[in-house]
């Protein structure tokens, strides 16, 4: 949990926090070059996100399969990596074919051309599929039919990121626009008159190998990654935020609110605001529900005090001293107390009235005097 909720908060930082590329320019960056740094930057968090996995396929393959290993490789973009494990199994013609990787798109229409001479001269029969998954990438065609009717998918067997890490690296020009390289991913992932879509969906981290795609209550919208979820909001200021805040995209307990009330507030002092009053209140109601199942019901108060409206978070507030703030005094309801009022700037006047509703239910008759008269 704490691994997968790291990768969004890394993501957030990619998409909208400070770019240290940009910081020591005098000079106000073109929004063409903060679009490209920020692709740069996402690209980067791609990268390390499939760096575990990618480390754990290599160290299985190298020996018996080194090219599969070296497209595990190209997967995260390790292409210096994939260049020196080519040289060391001997593979040289492929060790110089992937050093021109970061040239011209001139490289890709050649082997474009080559890929389809195979086809024509049915010599595709004769290589590899390991190798023309390779080329296949190379050339920037997800999927190519070759001559024996089977056919070659690059994305097979990749996670959801890596999918869309191939279309944004060798599929694409190098100064496509993030946003272009979401819509060809989601385009192939969707279902088409066609056939099936040849890349994985951008399933939740508890649903992403367990083989099945698990659609939700509405067959419109299915389960996705809140790391998408958030991709889309990137690429459309008005994407829809009821989905992405919903906790079935990080965990499979949907009374989960911590995640998605934490990333509501970073998204909302990111001037995103279009998430309805009632949505609002529904998840700070959840949140402080679940710390106060917890016994952290302090932290319930400072989640209701974000409640847009005054009069319900006055009242939120209120009910929750009136179950908590007893008669009994000892240092942790001290320093609570002393918490909500010095830290979280909740009148003392509050406090004493919940412990003169204390006092009244346990029929403390000066008590209950003494803390009318404090409040």
């Amino acid at each position: 949990v704490v691994r997968a909720w790291g990768l969004v908060w890394r993501l957030c930082e990619a998409l909208w926090g400070r770019l240290k590329e940009l910081e020591g320019r005098l000079e106000e960056p073109s929004e063409y070059g903060l679009l490209l740094e920020r692709r740069r930057a996402f690209s980067r968090w791609l990268s390390r996100t499939a760096a575990h996995r990618i480390q754990e396929e290599v160290a299985l393959r190298q020996n018996d399969a080194p090219a599969e290993a070296v497209f595990s490789y190209l997967t995260g973009k390790q292409i210096s990596n994939a260049c020196h494990l080519a040289q060391q199994s001997g593979d040289l013609r492929l060790s110089l074919l992937l050093s021109q990787l970061v040239g011209s798109q001139e490289v890709r229409e050649l082997l474009a051309l080559q890929l389809a001479d195979w086809h024509q001269l049915q010599a595709d029969g004769f290589i590899q599929d390991e190798r023309l998954r390779i080329f296949c990438l190379l050339a920037g065609k997800p999927v190519w039919q070759l001559s024996e009717k089977r056919t070659i998918n690059v994305c097979s067997q990749l996670d959801w990121k890596r999918s869309l890490g191939v279309h944004l690296w060798y599929l694409l020009p190098s100064t496509a626009p993030l946003s272009k390289a979401l819509s060809v991913y989601e385009a192939a992932f969707q279902a088409t008159p066609e056939g099936e879509g040849y890349a994985c969906p951008p399933l939740p981290p508890y649903l992403e190998d367990s083989g099945y795609v698990a659609e939700n209550d509405n067959a419109q919208r299915p389960l996705r990654d809140v790391c998408f979820h958030l991709l889309k909001l990137y690429s459309d200021r008005c994407y829809d935020l009821h989905q992405l805040l919903d906790p079935r995209s990080v965990t499979a307990d949907p009374l989960d609110h911590r995640l998605s009330w934490h990333l509501w507030e970073a998204l909302r002092a990111l001037n995103y605001t279009h998430l309805s009053e009632q949505c609002q209140g529904v998840l700070n109601s959840s949140y402080a529900a679940q710390l106060e199942r917890e016994g952290l019901w302090e932290w319930a108060v400072f989640v209701h005090l974000h409640t847009p409206n005054a009069r319900t978070r006055e009242r939120a507030v209120r009910e929750l001293l009136n179950r908590h703030c007893k008669l009994l005094e000892s240092p942790e309801s001290g320093d609570k107390e002393a918490f909500l009022t010095r830290k979280l700037c909740v009148p003392p006047e509050w406090i004493y009235e919940a412990k003169a509703l204390w006092a009244h239910r346990e029929g403390d008759k000066a008590r209950e005097a003494l803390y009318l008269f404090k409040a």
